[in-house]
């Protein structure tokens, strides 16, 4: 992610900030059709809203809320459709805590909590019914970069500039585990969906994955390399594959059932790629490039990923950051240096 300067997080509301969107008979998002290799092209932005300068966005797992962090905290956005099938927001709702950007939110596999890592040194941990943090992580290495939940939501994986992966035990739970490997700053963690794995890759150009149960913590395998800084990883839902992506915007595409590379893809004149993410479905890889363009790939063709993208969409003035699909797989939310949060959909 690129650095971002200090923000101001406002003070403590208690009741959802009001905006220009109306809620009236609207009803929940899923009424649009799954986004798919045969209507990819067709898809469209539908709602556009101005946010400043955003740094991830996540989804809720039922997708009626979209969590934006940004250089001057967190927002959560509920988000509805109303008669035309057009996505509206409806309200917001404010998370105070961090005194400096913030630059990731995750929310754990039932949304009852939110996870989120900021320049201020610190994780929080969320309750989504309250909006009051939990827990809070200060581990004393300076601005933490990214951050996860695990599958089962008993944990949070986190990095950031100190070269060391550290995966805590949330709620009750004591386990705190510090996986060294890296020889430079860590940029992504995500972990695999299956089992107790967890992806990094940061400024030494690597993507590691580890085994990281307590009694495993020793195991890792550097999994590849790139040629620049890695700043995204995702898995496949069915963790069946696994996609990465560098700064100069070599993006490759594994087979984890076999451990072969499926292929690489070189972004036109080294533009980077911020993020890559899998659909719901697995059928798509989306990778976010520089050149302000939406990349996709149909992983259900025989096309060879080296090729790259079958379709390209444009839709940001600036280069896209934060890319999220809505788990039922109809909506894509993006984020963009243009200070603007876009959702896109398919009408029929």
């Amino acid at each position: 992610m690129p650095r971002l300067s200090s923000g101001v997080c406002g003070q403590r509301i208690s009741t959802p900030l009001n905006n220009p969107f109306t809620m009236r008979k609207s009803r929940s998002v899923p009424a649009l059709p799954p986004i798919s290799p045969d209507n990819v092209g067709q898809l469209k932005p539908l709602l556009t809203h101005k946010r400043g300068w955003i740094t991830q966005i996540a989804w809720s797992p039922n997708g009626s809320q979209l969590a934006v962090s940004h250089v001057e905290g967190i927002h959560v956005y509920t988000v509805r459709l109303d008669e035309s099938n057009t996505p509206e927001i409806g309200a917001w709702y404010p998370y105070i805590g961090h005194t400096e950007p913030v630059r990731a939110v995750d929310f754990n596999r039932d949304g009852t909590r939110l996870a989120s890592a900021g320049d201020d040194g610190t994780v929080r941990i969320w309750s989504t019914a309250t909006r009051e943090t939990e827990q809070v992580f200060e581990p004393g290495v300076g601005p933490i970069h990214t951050v996860a939940f695990s599958p089962d939501g008993r944990y949070v994986g986190f990095a950031g500039g100190d070269h060391a992966v550290r995966v805590y035990g949330v709620g009750t739970n004591p386990e705190r585990v510090t996986l060294i490997g890296h020889t430079e700053g860590i940029e992504a963690v995500v972990f695999y969906p299956l089992g107790h794995v967890v992806a990094s890759g940061g400024w030494d150009l690597t993507v590691r994955l580890w085994l990281w149960e307590l009694e495993h913590r020793d195991r890792m395998k550097l999994f590849t390399r790139h040629e620049a800084r890695v700043d995204t990883i995702a898995f496949s839902p069915d963790g069946t594959k696994m996609a990465s992506a560098s700064r100069t915007g070599d993006v490759q595409l594994w087979n984890l059932v076999d451990n072969e590379r499926v292929g690489v893809y070189q972004v036109a004149e080294q533009k980077a790629v911020d993020e890559v993410v899998f659909s719901p479905d697995g059928k798509l890889l989306v990778a976010a490039t520089r050149d302000m363009t939406l990349g996709w790939w149909d992983l259900s063709s025989d096309r060879p990923f080296a090729e790259g993208p079958f379709v390209k969409l444009e839709g940001h003035r600036k280069p896209i950051i934060s890319l999220a699909f809505h788990p039922h797989g109809t909506l894509l939310a993006t984020a963009g240096g243009d200070h603007t949060l876009k959702i896109w959909g398919v009408r029929e």
